[in-house]
C-alpha cells in the first residue's frame, strides 16, 4: 500500500483521511492516525473493508479494487495457516514526483545489465547535500525490483555520515543488523568486524539480492558492508568521493539543469501554472541555485498557496537576499526562510521543536512532548510539515528530516535563543522517553517491575500499549532513539534520566541480544553516575556493563567492571546481584566449581532478603554448575527446589527453564521416562504462556529423549520444529544443540551424509557464538561419522581436538566422550591397547559420575569391566 501512495503523489494521511470516510459504509469520520495504522507493515490485523476504501481513494479503478479485496482476503489466510515466508523488502518508498536523472538513470541502469557479472556490481552515486542522492538510489532501486532484478533481498541503511548530533552509523552495527534480519539468531552473530563481514558474505552468496547504503562517509564505512557474490548489486551515496573503493563505478550527481528543475517545480506546484508564468518559473529555479531540493521546497510553497503568483513568488525570494546564481548554502536557505516566513505560528514552532530531536526518525509522541502539545495535535502538523516538504515518512508514523533541514532547524532555534538550548522541552522529551520505556518494561517483565526505578508519569500525554508485543515492538524500533536520547541528557546534565534508562532497558537489551548497544549505554550510564557520586547508580551501571561483556564473550572484562561494583556495593539485592553475573561469568568461562561458590554466596543473600525470584534463579544456576561438574543428583536436587520456588511464586518462564533441567538430567542418567515427564510439563506451559524460546529449548530435549527412546519418527518432528522456532526468533539461543541431535539422529540412521552436513553446521555455530563444549560434541559426532565412513585418520583427528578441548571445558562427561571416541577411533586403526587404555579411563569417568554410558564401553572393550559403587550424588 506504500507503494501505491507513491503512485498516487504520496498525498499526507491527513487530506487522504477526508477522502477515505465517505467512501466506507455507512460513511464515517476517519482519523490520520488509523491511516498510519493500516500503512504499518507487519500489522496483526486487516480491516479489508478499510483497505478497499483507501485504494479506492487512492484512484485505483474498480477491477484494480477487487484485486486488493482479493488480496486481503489471502492475507487473512495466511495469517491463519502461518502465512509464507516473506523477503526482506526494506527500501524507502518511491517518489511519484521523481523527475529528471535521465543519463544518469541510464548509466546505473547499464551497470547492472550485463547478465553474468564476475563479481558483485557496486555503482557510488556522489554529490552535495541536497543534490538528490538518495533519491536517485531508490528510484534505481525500485524501477530495478519491479523489472524483476534482486527480489531476494533488500536492504536499506542510512549510515548517518553527515547527521549533526549522531556518529557515523558503526559497521558492526551495521552488520549486526543485517545478519539478523537475514536470519542470524542474535546470539550467533559473531562479535568480530572481520567475523561478521565474513558471515554477511556467506548468508549473500547467490541471493539475487540488492543492499542501498545511503549516506556513507568514505569508503572505509562501507567496505565490510559489501557482499563478494556476483548475483549483488550494491548502491551508495555519499557527499564525498568513494575513489578509493576498487571494484567500483563512480556516477557524480549535479544540480539538475534547468529543464529539469522546471519540470519537477510543475510536476508539484501545477503545470499550468508554471506554464502561465515561464520567466518566473525561470527565476525561481534559478534563485533555488537549482538544487533539487530547495525546488521541491518552494514548489511545495506554491502548491500549499494556489492564489499566489509565480512572479510575487519569484520576487519574495529575491527579497530574501539570494545571489541568483548561487548554488551553495545561501540559496537553500533563503527558500528555507521563505518556507517557514509563511508557516503558521504554531506549526512553525513544531518544526522548531522537533529540530532538537537528538535521534533519527521520531513519532508523533516524541513531536508532543519536544512541541508540549497533544499527540494528535502533534500528529496533524507532522503531516501539514509533511504537506510542504519539511519533513518525510520512510516509515508509516515515522517522521524524518532531511540532513539540511535538520542543521537549517537547528541554527534557525539557535539563532532565535542565543545559542541556549531548550531545556525545557529537552526534558519533556527524556521524561518520556523514560517513562514510557518503564510502561513497556512493566508489560514485558512483570516479574521484576519492583527491582527497577520507579518514575512518575511525564506532564506530556503518555504513550499507551495493547499488550506485550507492541510494548516491545516499540522498544525494538525505538532503540536507536533511546541511545541517543540518553546521550543528550548526558550532555545536558541530567545524570538521573541517564542511569535510570540504563536501569529500565538492561534487561530488553541484554534477553534481545543488543549487548554492544548496552554497554554503550550502561558505559555513559558508568560515566554520569561516578560524576554525579551516585554510588548506587555507578553499582547498577557496573553491573549492567558486566552483564554485557558476559554475552560478549569478554569475560575478564566482565570479572573486572562486576569485582568494581561489589566493591562499591551496600545494597544487599544488589550484592546478590553481583555475585550472580560472577558466577555466570565463571560459567562461561568453563569454572564451574568457582561459579558454585559465588552462587552459593548469592543464594544466603537472597533468602535472607526473601526475594523469591532471586532465590529461585540461583537454585536454578546451582543446579546447572552442577551438572557441568558431572554432579547430576546434587543438580536435579537444586532444579526440584528452584521449580518449587517458581511454581509457589507464579513465575512461568522460569518454571520451564528449571522442568527443562530437570529433563537434561534424567536423559544423561538414563530416566528417559522421567525426563520426557518433565519435558511434556515443560511445553505444556511453555505453549500456554507463549513462550517460543523455552518452547524450543524443551522440544530439542524432548527430540533427544525420544531418540534414546528408539521413538525416530516423533524426535524427528521435534527437533525439527525445534529448530523451526529458532530460526523464526531472532533473540533465540543458538540452534547449535538442535543441530547436533539432528546430526545424531542422521548418523544412527546411518545417513552418513545429512548427519556430516548438520554436524558441520553444529561446529560453525558454536565458534560463532563461542561454546567449546558444543564445538567438542560437534567434533565427537564428525569423528563418529568419518569412522564409520572408514577415515579413521580424519576420525582421530578429529576426537584428539575433542579431547584437548573437553579438558578446557572441565565438564567430566565430555572428557570421557572425546575419550571414548578417540579410544574407538585408535582400536579401528590397530592400535588395540593404547585405545583399550582411553576406553578403559573413559569407562570409569562414566561409573564414577553415574551415566549408562559405561555400557556402551564395555561393548567395545568386548568384555565387561566391573562397575565401582555409585554414590547417592551420582544418581537422581
Amino acid at each position: 500500500m506504500g507503494e501505491l501512495r507513491t503512485w498516487a503523489g504520496q498525498p499526507s494521511y491527513r487530506s487522504l483521511a477526508g477522502r477515505v470516510g465517505p467512501l466506507l459504509r455507512p460513511a464515517q469520520v476517519v482519523s490520520p492516525s488509523t491511516l498510519v495504522d493500516a500503512f504499518k507493515p507487519g500489522r496483526r490485523r486487516l480491516d479489508i473493508d478499510l483497505v478497499v476504501a483507501i485504494v479506492r481513494a487512492l484512484g485505483l479503478d474498480e477491477a484494480a479494487v477487487d484485486r486488493w479485496r482479493s488480496a486481503c482476503i489471502a492475507a487473512h489466510a495466511d495469517a491463519r495457516t502461518g502465512g509464507p515466508v516473506g523477503v526482506f523488502r526494506q527500501l524507502p518508498a518511491d517518489l511519484a514526483t521523481f523527475t529528471g536523472r535521465t543519463r544518469e538513470l541510464a548509466r546505473l541502469m547499464a551497470a547492472v545489465v550485463e547478465d553474468r557479472p564476475r563479481t558483485v556490481v557496486v555503482s557510488a552515486i556522489e554529490g552535495m547535500a541536497g543534490v538528490g542522492k538518495t533519491r536517485l538510489a531508490v528510484h534505481v532501486a525500485h524501477e530495478l525490483v519491479r523489472a524483476g532484478r534482486y527480489a531476494d533481498v533488500q536492504l536499506y541503511v542510512d549510515l548517518r555520515g553527515f547527521a549533526e548530533e549522531q556518529s557515523p552509523a558503526d559497521p558492526g552495527a551495521v552488520l549486526d543488523g543485517f545478519l539478523r534480519q537475514l536470519g542470524v539468531a542474535a546470539q550467533r552473530v559473531p562479535d568480530g568486524l572481520d567475523q561478521r563481514a565474513a558471515m554477511f558474505r556467506d548468508r549473500m552468496a547467490g541471493k539475487n539480492a540488492l543492499i542501498l547504503l545511503d549516506n556513507a562517509t568514505d569508503d572505509r564505512q562501507v567496505r565490510d558492508l559489501i557482499p563478494a557474490s556476483p548475483t549483488c548489486l550494491v548502491l551508495i551515496t555519499s557527499r564525498r568521493t568513494l575513489a578509493a573503493l576498487e571494484g567500483a563505478s563512480f556516477h557524480p550527481l549535479d544540480v539538475f539543469d534547468p529543464s529539469d528543475a522546471l519540470d519537477l517545480l510543475a510536476r508539484i506546484a501545477g503545470a499550468d501554472r508554471v506554464a502561465a508564468e515561464p520567466a518566473a518559473a525561470d527565476r525561481i529555479v534559478e534563485a533555488c541555485g537549482y538544487l533539487p531540493l530547495a525546488v521541491s521546497l518552494a514548489a511545495s510553497r506554491l502548491r500549499s498557496r494556489p492564489a499566489w503568483r509565480l512572479a510575487d513568488f519569484a520576487e519574495r525570494i529575491g527579497d530574501a537576499g539570494v545571489v541568483s546564481a548561487s548554488i551553495g548554502r545561501r540559496s537553500v536557505r533563503a527558500v528555507f526562510d521563505l518556507s517557514m516566513a509563511e508557516l503558521p505560528e504554531p506549526l512553525r514552532r513544531v518544526f522548531l521543536a522537533v529540530g532538537m530531536f537528538p535521534g533519527g526518525d521520531f513519532t508523533a509522541q516524541a513531536a508532543a512532548a519536544l512541541a508540549g502539545v497533544g499527540v494528535g495535535a502533534a500528529r496533524e502538523m507532522l503531516e501539514q510539515l509533511q504537506d510542504e516538504h519539511l519533513l518525510q515518512q520512510n516509515t508509516p508514523g515515522r517522521y524524518a528530516f532531511h540532513d539540511l533541514l535538520r542543521t537549517y532547524a537547528r541554527e534557525l532555534a539557535a539563532e532565535e535563543s542565543g545559542g541556549h538550548p531548550d531545556l525545557d522541552a529537552l526534558t519533556r522529551l527524556f521524561d518520556h522517553y523514560r517513562y514510557t520505556a518503564a510502561v513497556a518494561m512493566d508489560l514485558i517483565e512483570p516479574a521484576t517491575r519492583e527491582r527497577r526505578p520507579r518514575v512518575t508519569p511525564p506532564d506530556t500525554e503518555a504513550q499507551e500499549f495493547a499488550g506485550r508485543a507492541d510494548a516491545l515492538g516499540w522498544l525494538q524500533a525505538e532503540r536507536p532513539n533511546l541511545l541517543a536520547v540518553a546521550a543528550r541528557a548526558e550532555s545536558c546534565g541530567l545524570a538521573a534520566h541517564v542511569s535510570q534508562l540504563s536501569h529500565i532497558t538492561w534487561r530488553f537489551l541484554h534477553d534481545h541480544g543488543h549487548h554492544r548497544d548496552a554497554l554503550e549505554l550502561h558505559t555513559l550510564a558508568v560515566t554520569v553516575t561516578r560524576a554525579s557520586g551516585d554510588r548506587r547508580g555507578l553499582t547498577n551501571a557496573l553491573r549492567f556493563c558486566g552483564l554485557a561483556y558476559e554475552r560478549l564473550g569478554l569475560g575478564r572484562e566482565a570479572l573486572a567492571v562486576f569485582e568494581q561494583a561489589r566493591t562499591l556495593c551496600e545494597d544487599p539485592g544488589d550484592r546478590a546481584a553481583i555475585l550472580e553475573g560472577l558466577g555466570n561469568v565463571n560459567v562461561l568461562m568453563c569454572r564451574y566449581a568457582r561459579a558454585v561458590r559465588y552462587f552459593d554466596e548469592a543464594l544466603a543473600v537472597w533468602q535472607s532478603l526473601g526475594r523469591m525470584l532471586g532465590v529461585g534463579n540461583t537454585l536454578g544456576n546451582l543446579g546447572i554448575a552442577s551438572f557441568h561438574l558431572g554432579r547430576y543428583g546434587t543438580a536435579h536436587d537444586y532444579l526440584l527446589r528452584a521449580l518449587a520456588v517458581h511454581q509457589d511464586h507464579g513465575y512461568p518462564n522460569p518454571q520451564v527453564q528449571a522442568l527443562t533441567w530437570l529433563g537434561i538430567v534424567g536423559e544423561r542418567t538414563g530416566d528417559h521416562a522421567g525426563a520426557a515427564e518433565h519435558l511434556d510439563r515443560a511445553l505444556e506451559l511453555a505453549q500456554a504462556h507463549g513462550l517460543p524460546a523455552s518452547e524450543s529449548d524443551a522440544l530439542e530435549v524432548r527430540g533427544r529423549v525420544r531418540l534414546a527412546q528408539g521413538d525416530d519418527d516423533r524426535a524427528l518432528a521435534d527437533l525439527l520444529r525445534s529448530l523451526e522456532i529458532r530460526g523464526q526468533h531472532l533473540n533465540q539461543p543458538n540452534m547449535c544443540n538442535s543441530l547436533l541431535a539432528l546430526g545424531d539422529l542422521y548418523r544412527r540412521q546411518r545417513d552418513h551424509g545429512r548427519a556430516s552436513e548438520h554436524l558441520r553446521k553444529a561446529l560453525a555455530t558454536a565458534r560463532e557464538v563461542d561454546t567449546p563444549a558444543g564445538e567438542c560434541a560437534a567434533l565427537i559426532g564428525l569423528g563418529e561419522v568419518l569412522a564409520a565412513l572408514g577415515d579413521t585418520s580424519s576420525a582421530l583427528d578429529h576426537h584428539r581436538r575433542a579431547l584437548g578441548l573437553a579438558r578446557k571445558v572441565g565438564d567430566p562427561y565430555w572428557l570421557a566422550r572425546a575419550r571414548e571416541g578417540l579410544g574407538v577411533a585408535l582400536c579401528t586403526e590397530g592400535h588395540r591397547a593404547r585405545g583399550a587404555s582411553q576406553l578403559r579411563i573413559a569407562h570409569d569417568c562414566y561409573v564414577r559420575i553415574g551415566v549408562p554410558d559405561a555400557e556402551r564401553v564395555e561393548a567395545h572393550l568386548g568384555v565387561p569391566v566391573p562397575l565401582a559403587a555409585r554414590t547417592p550424588d551420582q544418581v537422581p
